[in-house]
């Protein structure tokens, strides 16, 4: 008998995988990898800190990687800071500098992974400065073929200031002078003006969430569980995985298969679990998805329809249930419920200190009531509390 658990298990995993990697429950987390640039003082690490919720330019581990560039990373954080530092007035070290991203970006492709590659470079202006230097320009449309390239303007309490710069670039990109992906103004801190009061910080989220949107799929849920800033990211990356595995579960529900099909559908589901625990900075293993789901088989069960409720439980319990068939639709439904409910209850349970388990099964339960009732029988009326 051909190895149909096994084939489909490849699949899902070819499904949730990035360009050139697959994102296997074996592999390690994938890792997004952005390049940080602009002339001293324009506030990168302020921004690296501010978005990622770590003070990683202080105190990860950086590693002089090249004569100007250092990478900084830190155990836990699914993020690696490449950053350039000496770009200056001199046209030969600008091009020592410029020969030495390019060569690291190279480089980084040639591996078989995409946690290895160089994602896309974050250049950063101050606005107070006014001006975008020729040689900052020749820089960026130097890397242009090669990387992403966002031009971000630091430090823009100043509206009127911060618009004149605005202006000035745009210009420049209308008239094809300036190759770069998007331009965000931003304040990374809280900043008191003098006579003025406070100026509040702006700018960061749009940033993350442009930058997730250039992302590969796997470096989205890498770059989702690593920001600190926006919970919508999170749950934009889960859904991204619930949703291929929602589609992978109703491929295998439409073919008739004649074992059962809760048997195929566990490394799908399981799969799902994973990704979506990543997203949210848990470890989750194999004996966590059966521990969790196991547990709420009985109550699911009770709470779908008659016709649909030997399929939940067969499907849940993966074991083969006796005359159940199940559709696509069933496999879909049943897959995308589970997800939400483990999605909504790391979403309303999960810490950076510890993880309770028992809290995390009750949410589990509670929520996965609610996606039933969705699924299975209406939408309910209110959310769980």
């Amino acid at each position: 008998m051909p190895d149909i658990v096994g084939d489909f298990k490849d699949a899902v995993e070819l499904l949730f995988a990035g360009k050139k990697h697959a994102d296997s429950p074996a592999e390690e987390p994938d890792i997004v990898n952005i390049m940080l640039s602009g002339k001293t003082g324009v506030g990168k690490s302020t921004l690296v800190n501010a978005i990622f919720g770590e003070h990683l330019a202080e105190t990860g581990i950086g590693e002089p990687l090249t004569q100007h560039i250092k990478l900084y990373e830190k155990e836990g954080v699914p993020l690696r800071v490449y950053d350039v530092k000496g770009l200056e007035l001199d046209a030969a070290v600008n091009k020592r500098v410029c020969s030495e991203v390019k060569s690291l970006v190279r480089a980084s492709r040639k591996t078989e992974t995409t946690s290895d590659d160089v994602h896309l470079m974050w250049y950063c202006v101050a606005s107070p400065v006014h001006k975008l230097e020729q040689y900052e320009i020749d820089f960026m449309n130097d890397l242009a073929n090669s990387l992403d390239v966002v031009l971000v303007l630091t430090q823009s309490f100043d509206e009127d200031e911060t618009r004149e710069l605005m202006s000035h670039i745009e210009m420049k990109r209308q008239e094809g002078a300036l190759n770069v992906k998007a331009i965000v103004p931003l304040l990374a801190l809280d900043k008191q003006m003098q006579g003025l009061g406070a100026k509040a910080k702006f700018g960061l989220e749009e940033l993350a969430d442009l930058s997730y949107e250039m992302l590969p799929d796997a470096q989205k849920r890498a770059f989702a569980a690593a920001q600190k800033l926006s919970a919508e990211l999170r749950k934009k990356a889960a859904y991204t995985a619930i949703g291929l595995a929602t589609a992978a579960a109703a491929a295998v529900g439409a073919i008739p298969l004649k074992i059962a099909d809760a048997v195929v559908l566990g490394p799908i589901q399981l799969t799902m679990f994973m990704g979506i625990a990543r997203v949210y900075g848990v470890d989750f293993q194999e004996d966590d998805f059966a521990r969790l789901v196991g547990s709420s088989v009985p109550g699911a069960a009770a709470k779908v329809g008659k016709a649909a409720a030997g399929a939940v439980v067969a499907l849940l319990e993966a074991i083969p249930y006796a005359g159940v068939l199940v559709s696509g639709a069933v496999a879909g439904s049943i897959t995308a419920t589970l997800g939400t409910a483990f999605q909504m209850a790391l979403e309303s349970e999960v810490n950076e200190a510890e993880l309770d388990w028992d809290k995390l099964q009750s949410a589990f339960n509670k929520a996965l009531d609610f996606a039933l009732k969705i699924n299975f029988k209406g939408k309910p009326e209110a959310e769980p509390a």
